[in-house]
């Protein structure tokens, strides 16, 4: 692996930026700090941008060394040149330049015997938009209903699904509304794809056969109540 190569690579990760929409400012930044990579990784010899090349260079940018390339931190001068370090990483390791993914991976919060539903569910919603909000909904759902011992989900209630929503009490209400929303969406999947029926307990007409009490607002069109 040359200049060459690691010219190529600094083209992908100024294509992807283009295509992802960023400001020509953005890419002109970009640019600057991957001309520096490219003619760091050659003043080395390097074949390759490994965590340590990476960790080296960016040490000599900000001075300021990482004991990890991802590893959490708050110096704005540190973030600004570690990402563009990153991408360029990617594209040099052959691997696809994604913008938005997060240098720090994202703590997954699903339960790892759901990831598999939940993973399904998220392509469902690429071509639909919104896929991150859906994500996170889902997610808590099926960590509130692993807590709760509900492994079943062909079995779900709309004990299930209102307890999980009174558990959200503490969110500003726009919040509830988009999770409202998105939970609505997954459980629609859930039935699409046969892997649940109409939450136990619920009749279609709009009340509910276990707890008459409660009525047919948002809650219960959550659930899946209504077609």
């Amino acid at each position: 692996m040359g200049e060459e190569d690691a010219r190529v690579a600094a083209g992908r990760v100024l294509a992807a930026l283009r295509e992802a929409g960023r400001s020509e400012g953005t890419i002109r930044r970009y640019q600057v700090m991957l001309d520096r990579f490219v003619a760091f990784l050659a003043g080395r010899g390097l074949s390759g941008a490994g965590e340590q090349a990476c960790v080296d260079f960016i040490a000599g940018q900000t001075g300021t060394r990482l004991g990890a390339l991802r590893e959490p931190v708050a110096d704005t001068d540190v973030q600004l040149v570690r990402r563009p370090t990153v991408l360029m990483a990617e594209a040099l390791a052959g691997r696809e330049v994604v913008i938005d993914r997060p240098v720090i991976p994202v703590r997954d919060g699903c339960p790892a015997r759901f990831r598999a539903l939940r993973d399904d569910y998220v392509a469902s919603c690429q071509a639909r938009g919104n896929a991150e909000a859906k994500d996170k909904a889902a997610s808590r759902f099926l960590a509130y209903l692993d807590e709760a011992g509900a492994g079943d989900l062909a079995a779900l209630g709309v004990r299930d699904v209102s307890g999980f929503l009174l558990r959200q009490r503490g969110l500003r209400r726009k919040t509830i509304a988009s999770m409202r929303s998105c939970l609505a969406d997954f459980l629609a999947f859930l039935a699409a794809t046969g892997r649940r029926a109409w939450p136990a307990g619920c009749r279609r007409t709009g009340t509910c056969a276990t707890s008459p009490s409660l009525t047919c607002g948002p809650l219960r069109r959550s659930a899946g109540c209504w077609p």
